[in-house]
């Protein structure tokens, strides 16, 4: 791991225009953190001479290719053949590798393809992740046959190349959702391949908190639009920037001609810095700037620059809120904005006053966010917050998490296993049919959406696409695997063996006989980097008919919309088989009362549909306080009506107001709903485990058991150290806030320190919102090519309501802003605040959904999704999200400003 030692330094600029703090190239100060990262092993200088590996493609082809790593170490490069200067001394800079694959046209038998449709290079802001030893990409499970409907081979337990050679696997993923697949046959070429994007990533997204994100974005796109890779912008590239950053701009030719005059710019064009200055005048001459407005209302007209104290009493306490803040937090943050890289006046200003071109910066800044930065990456305000047990907690959770589509006809896929634990998941679904049965007779259970035309995979590839998550996230919170259990006793027997030997030391087997059935559930710390069953277990004498009954996967309950199973269907469920019973600590049983309930076994857990919740909670008030009381010490899962067979999402604020803590959502489907699960999420630097607020805990009754329920703790760990276990896990785009400037920087602060202020709303409140202005916001699904956009926000609050008779109930309502016309780069929105009443801050949410004005259908763009009671007021920044909850690519530099006001 990293020590703080290493942690990379503030900027050191190697020039100065005259207006402003930037570099003279494109490769801003992260090109300098990537340079002087050490090779000790040799492995950088590896991949720039370059590695063979054989690229896997949907059709089962295997093309020997090489994987080249640019000098400047921004870019790996997939061509065909070596580099040329890549066979002695590496020399190929991203720059010079661009341009010559420019040269090459890539010729096939549908013709000449663009370079945006061929996957020529990554560069280190796409990097999602990567993925090693498992058939897990749909690329790779689709190579085995080369077709996408016929793996009946597969399902025969009849390897393929991918399979015999499955650790020779490695899968780079961009932008999200998309991957590289290659096989990598020289061990020693596979470590140094992970070596070297693992150094890639962790410098890049350590490196660019120092950047602004116009010179972040301006720094992604150079080499696009560079098209004679000159290092100089003309005027039809600079035409090309505006267009590939949604800025539209009038008389621009007169503009450019200007400011090259101006400056004296070479006969190449105009340079990076250039770029920048230019950029920065055409946002202010054109649409004003909506920051000095606010630097005004604060500090004043008459002011230029201003001291700590100032920018302590008038802004951080007078408009933030920030209570807790001293001068000298005020005067490290000012130390920080001072060291960042960006483009602007006032080079001259001192290091420890505030400038305009700073507090710039600054409103924008993940370090000002919105959703409290130390919600974000620390724990939920105690030393102790992972040691309660798991029914204390909130749980990100799938629901029929192998398909990628629809209910009825889509591809069930191991990959959608992997992105929905990339996407933070700790509860997958596995619906368990028999399968066919292999050469050598053993049977082979599969899962698949049953007595539908969705396609199967292997129960045993879903088991190894876990054991390869975890193997690569050792410390993660406990991954609960929930069986829907349709197989016979023969196919149940694969299923335990399979868990078993597969997982090995990763599965945990609960120890009845000495008393894990009892009043509490294990904590998530006590299970971290296990996984967990979910499924039956044989039934006492009096509980014959819940401990047999096994729920139809494709109707859940009365919503059936199916025609009737075939006769030999409707035969009885089979009963559990000892060997899986024994494995299984979550136990389901059948909701009947909640008073009844309450007396089970912690173990005990219902499913519920999302049709019986409205029931149940509109049947009578008491209902509610009963439920959530349940909740304390057992789980409730609850799940989609089975009417979506378009697999889209209920909304799961009434569901979380119960105390619910399995709330399974349709993972493959980015609607709403998902977007608010990412955002409640989010929360814990999405381990998957947020602590319930005592809101939905049935109060008194949580007390009465929360301190005997509590586990010893571990030592409380560093923030760095939570700071490196985050970035180097599946989710590290998101880590450039404050406390890594601040509170990070120094390796010492522990994790009770962080969390000692989080902003954490309980009681009802008073919200008003008002849209500001938009940074750096991009094309629909970050396309390079496309009109400029013309994009819009709205923003949607979902609440709880209590009605006249004491009912729990689920609220919404939402507000548009008019579009903007033309300009993504730097919006701003003029339409007036938005008021709300919230009734439970605690379970509420505000989404902010970026779209785009088309003339016939509007694009979703961007979202972003904040719980209520993380919120900070104040002017605000919303950092922005794909519709695949990532930050990568051209979506890691959009952001909003807002201004909020709760009271």
């Amino acid at each position: 791991m990293t020590s703080a030692a290493t942690y990379p330094s503030p900027p050191n600029p190697d020039s100065s225009s005259k207006e402003g703090v930037v570099f003279s190239s494109p490769f801003t100060s992260i090109g300098k953190a990537l340079l002087e990262v050490p090779d000790e092993s040799g492995y950088i200088a590896r991949l720039q001479k370059g590695i063979a590996v054989d690229k896997v493609t949907s059709f089962g082809d295997i093309k020997p290719r090489i994987l080249t790593l640019s000098t400047d170490r921004f870019a790996l490069f997939i061509t065909h053949a070596r580099l040329p200067s890549s066979s002695g001394a590496p020399e190929t800079s991203t720059q010079q590798a661009n341009s010559l694959i420019r040269k090459t046209p890539l010729i096939t038998r549908k013709g000449i393809l663009a370079k945006d449709q061929y996957l020529r290079y990554l560069d280190v802001a796409d990097l999602s992740g990567w993925q090693t030893g498992v058939v897990a990409t749909q690329t790779l499970e689709e190579s085995r046959t080369g077709n996408k409907r016929l793996r009946k081979p597969r399902l025969k337990g009849v390897n393929s190349t991918v399979d015999d050679k499955a650790e020779s696997i490695v899968s780079i993923l961009y932008h999200g959702h998309k991957s590289l697949n290659v096989l990598v046959p020289s061990a020693d070429n596979r470590t140094a391949l992970l070596a070297v994007l693992r150094m890639m990533r962790s410098t890049y997204h350590m490196a660019k908190v120092w950047v602004s994100r116009e010179a972040l974005l301006v720094r992604y796109i150079w080499y696009d639009v560079d098209a004679d890779q000159d290092q100089g912008i003309g005027l039809s590239e600079f035409k090309n920037m505006l267009q590939r950053i949604n800025f539209a701009v009038s008389h621009v030719d007169k503009a450019f001609a200007d400011f090259a005059k101006e400056v004296g710019a070479s006969k190449k064009g105009l340079s990076y810095g250039q770029v920048m200055v230019l950029l920065q005048r055409l946002k202010n001459k054109q649409h004003g700037s909506v920051t000095d407005d606010i630097w005004t209302s604060v500090f004043g007209a008459e002011a230029t620059t201003v001291s700590a104290s100032v920018f302590l009493d008038k802004f951080l306490l007078g408009k933030q809120g920030m209570s807790h803040l001293t001068e000298t937090d005020a005067e490290n943050i000012i130390s920080t904005l001072s060291a960042m890289e960006y483009t602007e006046d006032n080079t001259a200003a001192s290091p420890t006053e505030l400038t305009k071109a700073k507090f710039r910066v600054y409103l924008f800044d993940p370090m000002n966010a919105a959703y409290d930065p130390a919600a974000v990456l620390g724990s939920n305000g105690t030393d102790h917050a992972q040691d309660y047990p798991m029914s204390r907690y909130w749980i990100n959770s799938s629901h029929n998490t192998y398909l990628t589509g629809d209910q009825l006809n889509s591809n069930s896929s191991v990959e959608a296993y992997m992105n929905a634990l990339r996407r933070g998941c700790k509860c997958l679904e596995l619906d368990c049919w028999d399968g066919e049965k292999s050469a050598k007779k053993k049977p082979l259970p599969v899962i698949y959406h049953g007595l539908t035309l969705t396609s199967k995979i292997l129960f045993e590839d879903v088991i190894r696409c876990v054991k390869a998550y975890l193997m690569a996230n050792p410390d993660t919170y406990p991954i609960i695997l929930s069986l829907e259990n349709h197989c016979s006793l023969e196919f149940q027997e694969t299923m335990a063996s399979d868990l078993e030997t597969i997982l090995g030391d990763f599965l945990y087997v609960p120890d009845m006989k000495n008393g894990e059935d009892n009043k509490f559930l294990p904590s998530p710390r006590q299970l971290i980097g296990k996984v967990v069953i979910k499924g039956k277990r044989p039934p006492d004498k009096d509980d014959d008919d819940e401990g047999t009954e096994t729920a139809p996967s494709v109707a859940e309950e009365e919503e059936d919309l199916y025609a009737e199973p075939p006769a030999n269907e409707k035969k009885k469920k089979p009963k559990v088989l000892p060997a899986l019973a024994r494995l299984t600590l979550f136990h389901g049983t059948k909701y009947k009362d909640f008073n009844d309930s309450i007396q089970s076994p912690a173990s005990h857990m219902h499913s519920i549909s999302e049709t019986k919740i409205t029931k149940i909670l509109s049947k009578q008030a008491v209902n509610a306080p009963l439920w959530q009381e349940y909740n304390i010490n057992h789980l409730t899962r609850t799940y989609p009506k089975g009417a979506r067979v378009n697999s889209s999402n209920y909304n799961p604020i009434l569901a979380w107001a119960t105390g619910s803590q399995v709330v399974a959502l349709n993972f493959q489907t980015p609607d709403m709903p998902l977007m608010i699960n990412d955002g409640r999420f989010l929360e814990n630097r999405r381990c998957g485990y947020i602590l319930k607020p005592e809101s939905v805990m049935s109060g008194e009754k949580a007390q009465e058991t929360l301190g005997a329920s509590m586990t010893k703790s571990n030592n409380d760990r560093t923030a760095m150290d939570m700071f490196e276990e985050y970035m180097l896990g599946a989710s590290g785009d998101l880590a450039q806030d404050e406390l890594l400037r601040t509170q990070l920087a120094n390796g010492n602060t522990s994790v009770s320190e962080v969390n000692a202020h989080m902003t954490n709303r309980t009681k009802p409140l008073t919200l008003e919102l008002r849209i500001v202005a938009g940074s750096c916001l991009p094309k629909p699904k970050g396309e390079k090519s496309g009109e400029t956009i013309d994009p819009y926000l709205v923003v949607t609050l979902h609440d709880l309501e209590v009605d006249d008779k004491g009912k729990l109930a689920y609220t919404s309502s939402s507000f548009d802003t008019k579009p903007v016309d033309n300009n993504g780069f730097c919006p701003i929105w003029k339409d007036g605040a938005q008021t709300w009443q919230v009734v439970n801050p605690e379970v509420a949410v505000v989404v902010f959904s970026l779209k785009e004005k088309d003339w016939e259908f509007d694009d979703r763009v961007a979202e972003a999704a904040i719980p209520i009671n993380r919120l900070r007021d104040g002017y605000r920044s919303v950092q922005l999200f794909d519709l695949n909850n990532s930050r990568s690519g051209a979506f890691g530099f959009a952001s909003l400003l807002v201004e909020i006001k709760i009271v």
